[in-house]
């Protein structure tokens, strides 16, 4: 027969937060600092439960909506902008996470997929029609679930390695008429070729792309 997955008895999902920040220029408005502080609570959040060993609402369900406390997140975020030289400008960010979920039994375990930390680097170039990026990227190790598609169907949490990957782009642009522009660009991903995971699954390793765009 028919699962029925809904619930008229589920109550709303329920959060609180607060974030706040500093920024300040300096250097004649040519340097930008910040640092920004978030933090979020799941007070209440509706979660599927694969198996029930009493249905809450007394239909014989096996599984189904439920309520149940949610996590919580705290974050501090930094960013440093700077303009090197004529035509040449830097972005750093840095992010902290400490990011918990409720689990039933465990108590608050470390989310899934969210690196406690994270460092980026950007640097774009622009000499004429002619115009340069590198995006330097360091994330942190991680936990991601690995699920088992046979009999008996277990789940394994997995701590994957933390990684750096960087990817350069170059481009060229050519004004054709009054109001349009030909962009040539071309460029890789990952060009230190590195091997990473995305969400428990291997990622493309360098990868090349160019291409031609017009603008008008």
């Amino acid at each position: 027969g028919l699962q029925r997955f809904g619930d008229p008895t589920l109550r709303a999902e329920q959060s609180i937060g607060f974030d706040g920040g500093v920024d300040q220029r300096l250097a004649r408005d040519r340097v930008l600092i910040g640092i920004t502080y978030f933090y979020t609570r799941l007070q209440r959040v509706i979660d599927f439960q694969s198996f029930f060993v009493v249905d809450p609402l007394g239909l014989g369900r096996f599984s189904g909506y439920v309520n149940r406390p949610g996590g919580i997140s705290r974050e501090v975020e930094s960013l440093v902008e700077a303009t090197l030289w004529r035509g040449a400008d830097l972005r750093a960010s840095y992010t902290y996470t400490n990011s918990d979920r409720l689990v039933p039994f465990r108590g608050l375990q470390p989310q899934y997929v969210i690196p406690s930390q994270l460092f980026g680097v950007t640097l774009n170039q622009r000499y004429r029609s002619f115009a340069f990026t590198l995006d330097l990227n360091r994330t942190g190790s991680h936990l991601a679930p690995v699920f088992e598609n046979d009999f008996p169907f277990r789940t394994a949490e997995l701590t994957f390695d933390g990684y750096t990957k960087a990817d350069l782009f170059g481009s060229y642009e050519r004004r054709v008429s009054e109001g349009t522009s030909v962009v040539l660009f071309l460029g890789a991903d990952n060009i230190f070729n590195q091997r990473y995971y995305e969400n428990g699954f291997l990622a493309p390793r360098r990868v090349g792309r160019g291409g031609v765009r017009v603008k008008f």
